[in-house]
């Protein structure tokens, strides 16, 4: 399974950034509450997959100021729960649905682990059980495969790093004055 993963993770669309992240080897990394790890995605989308109101539709502008004062307090709620997880500062990563590569200060170990990251920089970390592998023997670029995640999850998060890689990229082009006339 792991080298059907690889070969996915290295053929998909990835979004090369900073993320705080922690991975610890476990031998028997779980995640048993996968509606967390949904909530820290959702959280991060920042309501993105919300669709558009009518224009003049009083209910609909009612119903997106009650989605924004529930995202306020899930927001306020994560930040109380989770004032004691500490990550480390951000570092360079790839990411996709796949999973996740990044150069460690040491030799990557192999096996089981648990990958906890923040994808929104602050709000609620998401963790999830990977499989490590090196690039190579004693090599320090670490690639973490995302083996037992449920379909639904893989999606949200293949839709997280699209709109990542999507808002890059127009970044970049502002920057260079690309389109600008």
């Amino acid at each position: 399974m792991a080298a059907q993963l690889l070969a996915e993770y290295l053929r998909t669309l990835a979004w090369d950034g900073e993320l705080a992240f922690d991975c610890r080897v476990a031998e028997h990394a779980q995640v048993t509450d996968w509606g967390t790890a949904r909530l820290a995605l959702e959280l991060a989308q920042g309501g993105e997959e919300r669709g558009e109101m009518p224009d003049g539709d009083a209910g609909g502008v009612a119903l997106q100021r009650v989605q924004t004062r529930l995202d306020l307090i899930l927001r306020l709620l994560v930040q109380v729960l989770h004032q004691g997880v500490a990550l480390p500062a951000p570092r360079p990563v790839r990411l996709n649905e796949y999973g996740m590569a990044w150069t460690a200060t040491a030799p990557c170990a192999e096996g089981p682990a648990l990958l906890t990251l923040a994808l929104d920089g602050g709000g609620l970390p998401l963790r999830l059980p990977v499989r490590l592998l090196a690039s190579a023997a004693g090599a320090t670029r670490c690639i973490a495969l995302f083996e037992r995640m449920p379909d639904d999850l893989r999606e949200a998060l293949r839709k997280h790093v699209f709109r990542a890689h999507r808002r890059q990229r127009a970044q970049a082009q502002r920057q260079s004055g690309y389109g600008t006339s």
